[in-house]
């Protein structure tokens, strides 16, 4: 082979690693996996409650380049969704901290 040198690894790395193949190790598919459950319900917990669905009327409020424009004010309606979006990252960062506990 091209390379020859192969590294010594000690007792409590080959512990931690147990049998697990360098790729596993690598790409961490159960921590990904926990990751991955821990969002979905996280986010099954938010549609769960947040069940507004507001109807927007598409011809209103279009300027010329045919979008909608919006100005933002503080403490507007955006704000509120800004706030609960870190809400989610939060909710979805705790969750995945108590997958990961599991693993």
């Amino acid at each position: 082979g091209k390379f020859t040198y192969k590294p010594e690894v000690n007792a409590k790395s080959k512990e931690i690693g147990g049998s697990r193949s360098q790729k596993e190790l690598v790409y961490n598919p159960r921590g990904q996996a926990a990751r991955a459950k821990a969002a979905a319900k996280v986010e099954a917990k938010h549609r769960q409650e947040c069940t507004f669905k507001p109807k927007v009327n598409n011809h209103l409020g279009r300027g010329s380049g045919g979008a909608a424009t919006t100005t933002r004010r503080p403490g507007s309606y955006a704000d509120g969704l800004d706030e609960k979006e870190a809400w989610r990252q939060r909710e979805r960062a705790e969750a995945e901290v108590k997958e990961l506990e599991q693993c």
